[in-house]
């Protein structure tokens, strides 16, 4: 069993000449991947040099990996963080690719995505979390056009039954929770909104939020906004086809 689950592990330096399936694990390209690396790297280095992967305080300073480390360099922890988010999957299956407890893995994810945001940060790429910092955002973007919309991700369900209904989404027939996002044309996420519980319908999300926009941009949503109509700013929403006749050509988008 234990010959198996080597011959599972993933490992950067033997999947990066892969670029499908790099791009596929990780909705990243290799000089992306790379790009993002380089300025990961020495934040995961110096905090996995006085910490485990437990996130305990070392008696003594690591400035090598063990011989039987799973993940011993950061290009290593790098991949392990986002295969685990972009595939969503349980912690004990990410655990048996590394060949690590369901424990190791929940703490090891934690750590990551805190040094994962650290870097983000400090590369100036973290998204607004406020509508300040969101103004500022598009404020200093060379876009006029921004897509704007909520998205839900599956949870794990709870054990109360009170709270499984408040995360139950009717929508997408499942348990999950919701974000507002904003994002430019090529995708870049330039806010997220604090967390919500599933069922919450995109435009209450959007009333709870208030976000301010700056005058002459535009934005595209879909039809769960309709009715929303701030001052100065042009709203782009997709026309419903009726029955019968073809959409007109300014109707289509």
């Amino acid at each position: 069993m234990h010959e198996f689950v080597i011959l599972l592990m993933l490992k950067y330096d033997e999947i990066k000449a892969n670029e499908r399936r790099l791009l596929a694990l990780t909705s990243l390209k290799g000089g992306e991947f790379d790009y993002l690396l380089k300025h990961f790297s020495p934040i995961c280095e110096r905090y996995f040099r006085y910490h485990t992967y437990e996130g305990k305080k070392r008696k003594l300073p690591a400035f090598k990996p063990h011989q039987d480390e799973k993940l011993p360099t950061s290009s290593d922890k790098l991949l392990f963080l986002l295969t685990y988010l972009k595939g969503n999957q349980l912690q004990e299956f990410h655990g048996a690719v590394y060949d690590l407890s369901q424990a190791k893995v929940s703490s090891l994810v934690k750590i990551l995505q805190r040094l994962l945001d650290e870097t983000l940060h400090k590369m100036g790429l973290s998204p607004a979390r406020d509508s300040e910092g969101l103004v500022k955002q598009l404020q200093n973007h060379p876009d006029d056009t921004f897509n704007h919309d909520a998205t839900e991700r599956p949870i794990e369900r709870k054990t109360d039954y009170e709270a499984q209904k408040e995360d139950y989404s009717g929508k997408s027939k499942a348990h999950t929770s919701k974000n507002e996002i904003v994002s430019d044309q090529a995708s870049e996420l330039l806010y997220v909104s604090p967390t919500y519980e599933g069922k919450t319908h995109d435009k209450a999300l959007l009333d709870e939020e208030q976000l301010t926009w700056i005058v002459g941009i535009k934005l595209r949503q879909d039809t769960g906004y309709q009715g929303y109509n701030p001052a100065g700013v042009t709203i782009l929403q997709p026309t419903k086809k009726p029955r019968g006749p073809a959409l007109p050509t300014n109707k289509k988008k």
